[in-house]
């Protein structure tokens, strides 16, 4: 039974969304984005690119809320205002969700569907179409909020006036939430569009036909050229076709140019964010791996659990295997090889693939069962150098949801907030227990990163367990709760820079 549902589209024009305070007047970003010269910049971009592609929609069936903050000048509010199509709002209030849901509230459909667009990007002309008849396919069958996404979109890049179509190594932040009616107080587009797999059912449709163009231009802050594979490049004259007749575009270059080259407009933002964007979201795993890599001057490096390649992309040694059933994001390059098989069939042929090559650094980061990293640390033992190393993922989970064996089982447990690392810290007990052979330890940080190595004659013995855990799999969370420090051998940041500097 087709579900009813209404479709919200949701654009942020200027209020932060990267960690900055919106009350704080003095905050430099805030005065910029509050400014005239930047509102009257963003207007341009909005113009030329976002409105055309909403009001050429096929279907018109949906809501539009762009957000704005409340300090936003006045003759800017009423200029804004008289562009708008009628489907249109425009809400100047910090607490938008609550804004939003007083309009809503009263509303019987089954589902809502909220979809983000920036004030700077644009959707294809039957993308909204595309988006609702997915979601009649997809509802009949699911009773939970899910998420869906389209693959492909294209990159513009002002400069040259050229696009790129691409595929993103992550869920594009065009996503549509469809939430049921229950859930209309979290209207949330917020979300962490890269990391949404974990925490919602999710659907990606494997699109053709690009349906979405992120701008890349001297204001904008996360979007680049190099983020995610690019497919195919297009003439500034073919560009300027599929502009008009998909998205209903019609590019000014005299404005364009007056946006581009305003470099120092935005720079106070750049600054701020790139920063501590940077320092907050470069996961610590691939700078321990690099490391040890740089460290033990490996030249074979293996990655189990590559999907869309991440970390390994970010890997540099001079032969990179990876390995995964399904592997999205490759790089073409001379130094990575790909091999699209369970980690299982891999090492069945190891030898057949790599003859008798040894491993120097392996990073496990597949399917988060106990059973399943137990055998690709095992295995990756059989063709580990002397003096290799094992780095494992999600071997210190922080809640009994994130620790269920079975993903779609700790979505139902309370206090579930995306993280999901299974049990893979059983596979550290066990090698503590039974590998007397090996040095093991946690680090505590990334949701627990497991290194293993072979000890040396000389090594001074580690400190073995207190207790015997008995029947691991019968092993529960609360156990590890009051026993974690032991079980894992946690050490903190300090203990890796020795362990570095010994090796």
């Amino acid at each position: 039974m087709t579900k009813k549902f209404r479709h919200i589209i949701l654009t942020f024009f200027n209020i932060p969304k990267f960690n900055e305070d919106p009350f704080l007047k003095d905050n430099p970003l805030i005065r910029k984005i509050l400014s005239q010269e930047w509102l009257e910049m963003r207007l341009k971009l909005f113009e030329e690119i976002t409105l055309p592609s909403i009001i050429k929609q096929t279907n018109q069936k949906f809501w539009w809320f762009i957000m704005f903050h409340p300090d936003t000048q006045k003759e800017f509010k009423d200029k804004f205002q008289k562009i708008l199509p009628k489907n249109a709002s425009c809400i100047y209030d910090l607490n938008w969700q609550e804004n939003i849901f007083k309009k809503l509230y009263r509303a019987t459909e089954d589902y809502f569907l909220f979809t983000r667009i920036d004030s700077d990007d644009a959707f294809h002309k039957k993308a909204i179409k595309n988006i609702q008849n997915s979601f009649k396919k997809i509802s009949k069958k699911q009773n939970e909020d899910f998420i869906i996404n389209f693959k492909a979109g294209y990159k513009l890049f002002l400069k040259n006036q050229q696009l790129y179509q691409f595929y993103p190594p992550y869920p594009a932040h065009f996503c549509t939430k469809c939430s049921k009616l229950r859930a209309t107080r979290d209207i949330n587009t917020g979300w962490n569009h890269i990391n949404i797999k974990k925490k919602f059912d999710y659907f990606e449709i494997k699109n053709k036909r690009p349906y979405y163009i992120e701008t890349i231009h001297n204001t904008n802050l996360r979007n680049s050229l190099d983020a995610g594979d690019i497919i195919e490049k297009f003439s500034r004259e073919k560009s300027k076709k599929i502009l008009k007749r998909k998205f209903g575009i019609k590019l000014t270059l005299e404005n364009i140019k007056d946006i581009y080259f305003k470099n120092e407009i935005m720079d106070l933002q750049q600054s701020s964010y790139q920063k501590n964007y940077e320092e907050n979201n470069k996961p610590p795993r691939i700078e321990i791996i690099q490391r040890l890599i740089n460290k033990i001057k490996a030249k074979n490096y293996l990655e189990i659990g590559v999907k869309n390649c991440n970390t390994f992309n970010k890997i540099k040694c001079r032969n990179k295997i990876a390995v995964n059933p399904i592997i999205n994001n490759r790089k073409k390059d001379f130094f990575s090889r790909y091999y699209e098989a369970t980690s299982n069939k891999f090492f069945e042929n190891y030898e057949k693939l790599l003859g008798k090559n040894k491993l120097e650094v392996v990073f496990i980061d597949g399917l988060h069962t106990f059973e399943q990293s137990l055998k690709d640390v095992l295995n990756s033992l059989n063709h580990l150098d002397n003096k290799g190393i094992i780095i494992m993922h999600d071997c210190n989970p922080q809640s009994k949801a994130a620790a269920c064996p079975n993903q779609k089982e700790a979505k139902k447990i309370e206090g579930f907030n995306g993280n999901w690392n299974g049990d893979v810290w059983k596979t550290i007990v066990y090698l503590r227990e039974n590998k007397k052979d090996l040095n093991v330890f946690v680090i505590d940080q990334d949701q627990g990163i497991g290194i293993i190595s072979k000890k040396t004659e000389n090594e001074k013995k580690i400190k073995e367990l207190k207790i015997k855990p008995g029947d691991l799999n019968k092993l529960t969370y609360l156990e590890l709760e009051k026993n974690r420090k032991d079980f894992l051998n946690l050490k903190n940041k300090e203990y890796l820079e020795e362990f570095i500097k010994k090796l």
